[in-house]
């Protein structure tokens, strides 16, 4: 099926529904306990976890299974606490199972949502340590084209 990026689209099926936003994104609703966002980043000056990409969103994942993979799994279930220093407020240590990362308390300019590109606080975590959060390398996680599978 192809379906015109200029207008809405919504369609609804069984147990399923697809909302198409006009250029923005999709929103897939499954039952009523998993619902799925995907929206097309694009960014005009790119950092090194800003390439551009098709961003996968998990906007109630009530009813994933704890089985679930990948990078949508492996947070989705995970037991993740941040813990602030004691000198400062916009610094941390963030704590998944047996590993720890240093965290800093930052806003940055976020697309995640339907919502235009907003401000929100955020914890970054450093560009060194990510690959050892994800469990291998941000890379791993990129396609080089959007129909590669």
């Amino acid at each position: 099926m192809n379906f015109p990026s200029s207008h809405p689209v919504l369609i609804r099926k069984p147990g399923l529904v697809l909302s198409i936003t006009a250029a923005s994104g999709v929103t897939i609703s499954i039952g009523s306990s998993i619902q799925l966002l995907a929206l097309f980043q694009h960014y005009r000056h790119p950092t090194y976890l800003q390439l551009d990409h098709l961003g996968l969103y998990v906007v109630n994942g009530r009813g994933l299974s704890p089985m679930a993979q990948g990078l949508l799994g492996q947070f989705q279930k995970a037991n993740i606490r941040i813990v602030k220093d004691r000198d400062s407020n916009a610094t941390g240590v963030l704590h998944r199972q047996h590993l720890t990362v240093p965290v800093t308390h930052v806003t940055r300019i976020l697309k995640d949502s339907l919502r235009p590109p907003h401000e929100a606080w955020c914890w970054l975590v450093k560009r060194g340590d990510v690959a050892s959060l994800l469990g291998m390398d941000y890379s791993s996680y990129l396609l080089s084209h959007l129909l590669q599978v």
